[in-house]
């Protein structure tokens, strides 16, 4: 997992060169205020798409992995509490790896939160449990770009 803003990418130097070369793509899109309407493809195996959503009470979220895609979240307005683990989960409780690349998944273990602002992302890894969407006091509108990086883009 990583977290950053995309008013300082220069604080994400770590990350993979190819995870560098999208950030900075999707924020110079943002930048410009060209967002895309449903799902874009940035090259083969890279997509994006924006959502317009109202975050959830704690308990009306689920938390989830997917095995094959890098899961981007960027806050492009709002506010928004994000579960995670680095230890895992115990239960499977709705496999659709095959078909949509997601699995929801119950008893994380050792969960733990991060709150984000407008211009904050964060990046789940492939297999990583994370519960997004949920609301940091109410549940409120949030506008948010999801980025989507397949696994095998990396190697």
């Amino acid at each position: 997992m990583h977290i950053g803003n995309l008013d300082n990418l220069a604080l994400s130097s770590q990350l993979h060169p190819i995870v560098k070369d999208i950030l900075n793509t999707v924020a110079e899109m943002i930048q410009r205020n060209e967002l895309p309407d449903g799902k874009h493809y940035l090259q083969e195996d890279v997509f994006l798409f924006t959502a317009e959503v109202d975050t959830e009470t704690f308990d009306m979220r689920r938390s989830e992995i997917h095995n094959d895609f890098m899961d981007i979240q960027i806050l492009l307005d709002g506010e928004e509490r994000f579960g995670y683990s680095y230890k895992g989960y115990e239960t499977v409780t709705d496999n659709q790896l095959d078909s949509n690349d997601i699995a929801f998944v119950d008893n994380i273990i050792d969960e733990k939160y991060v709150d984000l602002a407008s211009g904050d992302f964060i990046i789940f890894y492939p297999n990583q449990p994370h519960r997004p969407m949920i609301c940091v006091d109410t549940p409120k509108a949030i506008k948010k770009m999801v980025v989507k990086i397949n696994k095998k883009v990396l190697l």
